[in-house]
């Protein structure tokens, strides 16, 4: 071997992208950190629930949940968005024979056409007497549940060597932000309104008549 040569490190290929668990791919997406979906860390009605369940609590908790109702119908479509993505992307995998007989483009139109076939699934429609209790979340995490397993599948079963795995992640990941952005929104407008309500707070008109009528009696002699 010449002196000075240094030998050339084997090829061995692109590296594995790192996958995080369910919780800190959460954390990692909301700060528009890089995430991988495999199959392995995302169960989807978990998901829903974890994003969904604090936005259901912080607008039970308001004097008037109902004025919140359009905003808890923007996270509720949010995640028909995201269903109808994962219903897309299950239907694929499961016509993947078909698939891999056609050409790059083909098989690009027909996945295009899975999605918006998917997208076609009735929207949940948030009732506004279950923003009280907050029972509305639960409806959503169901209509997300029968979607999990086949989601994993189709993730695992993904050819990372062409290029879908990634492709796949990224669709999810980006309809994820999307319901983080919608839940973000609602919590603040809630944090809006208590932060006014603490600076400007409504007097008691109850406390202020009852001082009202004790002064008027103590004008009058009456000391109670």
């Amino acid at each position: 071997m010449l002196k000075g040569y240094i030998k050339p490190r084997p090829d061995r290929g692109p590296s594995k992208p790192v996958v995080f668990s369910q919780d800190k791919a959460r954390e990692r997406r909301r700060t528009w950190l890089a995430v991988r979906y495999d199959g392995s860390n995302l169960d989807l009605a978990a998901e829903v629930e974890a994003i969904a369940g604090p936005v259901a609590e912080a607008v039970a908790s308001e004097p008037c949940p109902k004025r919140y109702a359009d905003d808890a119908q923007a996270v509720a479509d949010a995640v028909h968005r995201l269903i109808a993505t994962v219903s897309g992307i299950v239907s694929a995998r499961q016509s993947r024979a078909a698939l891999e007989s056609l050409n790059a483009e083909d098989a690009a139109r027909a996945r295009q056409a899975f999605r918006a076939l998917a997208a076609t699934v009735p929207r949940s429609d948030i009732g506004v007497g279950k923003l009280a209790d907050g029972s509305w979340v639960a409806a959503l995490v169901e209509t997300a549940r029968p979607y999990g397993v086949p989601l994993g599948r189709a993730l695992k079963g993904a050819d990372p060597r062409n290029g879908l795995a990634s492709q796949l992640s990224d669709e999810l990941v980006t309809e994820l932000r999307e319901l983080d952005r919608a839940a973000l929104a609602v919590v603040r407008k809630v944090e809006r309104a208590r932060f006014a309500r603490a600076a400007h707070p409504v007097p008691d008109r109850t406390v202020a008549a009852a001082d009202t009528a004790r002064a008027q009696l103590a004008a009058l002699g009456i000391e109670l």
